[in-house]
C-alpha cells in the first residue's frame, strides 16, 4: 500500500544550480555521486514545494544506456516516486533510441526485476555497462549487474 504524500509532487529536470542537492541526495542514500555533474543534463528530479525527494539518471550512448542513482529520501519511500521517476527516464531514454539499459544495484533488485530488469554476471556484463565510472570505480563488486531490452 503506498504511503499518503502531503503535498503535491512535481516531476521534471533540475536546474545546474541544484547539482549539489541532487548530490547530498545521493551520498544521503548511500547511492554513487561524484560524475553526476557529467550526466546531469539526463537527470530527473521530484520535488515537493522547493525540496528535492528524488531522482534518478540516465548516461546513455547510442543506443545503450545506463539507469544512474534511482534515489528517494526515506520518509518519501513507498509513495509511488521511485516509480514514476523510473517510468520518467525509461521514457526520455526511448526518445534518446536507447534500446538497452543497464544498472547496477546494492539494494533495489527487487524492484528492478518487477521492471523487467534481469540480472547477469559481472564477467557476461555488457560493454556499455562496464566502461562506467560507477562500473569502474563507484559501485562495490557486490553490485548487482542488471539489464533489459526496451521497445523502441
Amino acid at each position: 500500500m503506498e504511503k499518503n504524500v502531503h503535498s503535491a509532487v512535481i516531476f521534471d529536470s533540475p536546474s545546474r544550480s541544484e547539482l549539489a542537492a541532487v548530490q547530498d541526495l545521493l551520498r544521503t542514500c548511500e547511492l554513487p555521486w561524484e560524475d553526476i555533474g557529467e550526466h546531469f543534463n539526463h537527470f530527473l528530479v521530484a520535488r515537493q514545494g522547493n525540496r528535492i525527494v528524488g531522482a534518478v539518471g540516465l548516461e546513455h550512448a547510442g543506443s545503450s544506456g545506463v539507469v544512474r542513482s534511482l534515489a528517494v529520501r526515506e520518509e518519501f519511500r513507498g509513495t509511488g516516486i521511485g516509480t514514476q521517476l523510473y517510468r520518467r527516464i525509461v521514457d526520455h531514454a526511448k526518445r534518446l533510441g536507447v534500446t538497452e539499459l543497464g544498472l547496477l544495484t546494492t539494494t533495489a533488485e527487487a524492484f528492478f526485476e518487477r521492471e523487467g530488469f534481469r540480472t547477469c554476471a559481472r564477467e557476461q556484463v555488457p560493454d556499455y555497462l562496464r566502461r562506467t565510472k560507477e562500473f569502474q570505480h563507484f559501485c562495490p563488486s557486490s553490485a548487482v549487474c542488471m539489464t533489459k531490452r526496451i521497445p523502441t
